[in-house]
């Protein structure tokens, strides 16, 4: 969907992030703001969207003058009962891929987005279950020298090499990446048919 934007600001330091984002032909001012993302919502759909919404706002409170819409994100892995973040190592991206290997796991994107002009802030989650091939223990070490899992959320990256441990995915491929392209573009080209909240906040 083409947006009636030349330029956004995306509040994250994310590569895939930006390049989803110049997919729709826009300029991508990239500006994260390293906020705190620790939190206690047992859901951790609702704590992408929560995330998001702290890393919106950590920036709306640092920044005087709003030119152009601003995106904020946040990513997390789940499966069975654990939450997989960024591995500590290349031992520990080893283990989380152990543990995706031949299961399906569920990727949640939270997204929040600013539109001055409107002074509106529209906010949710998108998520996507990717299933895994069956890995051995030589498939997870070649896919590490790679060196994708660095920096990663469950040590893969779907946009690179990580895509040959994939199976199938069922819903939008760029919420796995870290933006649910999907419904931001329709909320950028259409904010009027999504529900949002005022900015400032009223009350």
């Amino acid at each position: 969907m083409k947006v009636p934007f030349t330029t956004l600001v995306l509040a994250s330091q994310s590569p895939a992030r930006r390049e989803l984002l110049e997919s729709l032909g826009v300029k991508v001012i990239v500006c994260p703001t390293h906020c705190d993302e620790s939190h206690s919502i047992e859901d951790y759909r609702l704590a992408t969207k929560e995330i998001a919404l702290r890393k919106l706002y950590h920036y709306l409170e640092n920044h005087e003058k709003f030119e152009f819409p601003i995106i904020a994100a946040d990513t997390m892995v789940k499966i069975g009962s654990s939450i997989l973040g960024k591995p500590l190592d290349k031992g520990d991206a080893a283990f989380q891929l152990s543990l995706l290997s031949g299961r399906v796991h569920s990727v949640c994107s939270g997204y929040a987005i600013f539109l001055p002009l409107k002074g509106r802030v529209y906010s949710g989650f998108d998520e996507t279950f990717v299933s895994f091939y069956p890995l051995t223990h030589t498939d997870i070490e070649n896919y590490l020298e790679c060196e994708e899992y660095i920096g990663a959320a469950a040590s893969y990256r779907i946009q690179g090499k990580g895509d040959a441990l994939i199976s199938s995915i069922k819903g939008d491929i760029t919420t796995v990446v870290g933006l649910p392209m999907m419904v931001i573009s329709a909320i950028l080209g259409e904010p009027e048919n999504f529900n949002y909240q005022e900015y400032p906040p009223n009350g």
